[in-house]
């Protein structure tokens, strides 16, 4: 079957003035999809960004000093993970709680930590958020809820564990109806097989089973 001549795509005069058409549409279509689904601001945008450059120059510094012997024992970097540690922590409240990993800097940055007091940490310093004695990777703020970094993987996962029961437990037993803090709590795949990881889950289960959650 052939198409007749003024309907062909074929004819270049048709295929222009739809294509044309047809970009004209997609543009205006895309400009309000774009204007209505906008989920942040412009100033929200820039605060994202400037936090995601602090952790990476922070962790470019870090890396700098280690390697000429500034700083002692182990470092573990962030560098190219920025993004996660941002879009997670940020959206968080000064009273939710944060577990972190033995890759613990920008954790504490992100959630209002003061670059100062990490980096005082990192070599050592009494300034330090955890007086110099935590190092790297045991990060701790009773100020902003960093729970801690932990050496071992899966380490974390029983402290988040409990300060989400906490929250629970004043919530429906202390009857605090405004208690509604979030925990979050960092890992990788790597841990998913770990009995901290798996226990926490058989602890829920043996827990819902008696109508507590």
């Amino acid at each position: 079957l052939r198409c007749p001549s003024s309907l062909s795509l074929r004819s270049p005069r048709r295929a222009s003035s739809f294509t044309s058409a047809l970009k004209q549409k997609t543009s205006k279509s895309t400009a309000t999809v774009v204007a209505d689904s906008l989920l942040i601001t412009k100033e929200e945008g820039l605060e994202l960004y400037e936090d995601m450059v602090l952790g990476r120059s922070f962790e470019d510094m870090c890396a700098q000093m280690y390697y000429r012997g500034k700083m002692f024992g182990f470092v573990h970097l962030y560098n190219g993970q920025e993004a996660v540690s941002t879009g997670f922590i940020k959206l968080l409240k000064k009273e939710d709680y944060v577990c972190s990993t033995y890759r613990d800097h920008v954790h504490a940055l992100s959630k209002g930590v003061s670059s100062r007091e990490v980096m005082s940490e990192l070599f050592g310093k009494t300034t330090g958020c955890c007086r110099g004695q935590g190092g790297s990777i045991h990060m701790f703020s009773k100020e902003h809820n960093v729970l801690g970094g932990f050496a071992f993987i899966g380490e974390g996962i029983p402290v988040a564990t409990g300060a989400a029961f906490t929250t629970k437990y004043r919530r429906k037993v202390l009857k605090e109806e405004d208690c509604d803090h979030v925990t979050l709590a960092f890992f990788g795949d790597g841990t998913c097989n770990n009995g901290q990881f798996l226990k926490q889950f058989v602890g829920h289960r043996d827990v819902a089973s008696q109508g507590d959650f």
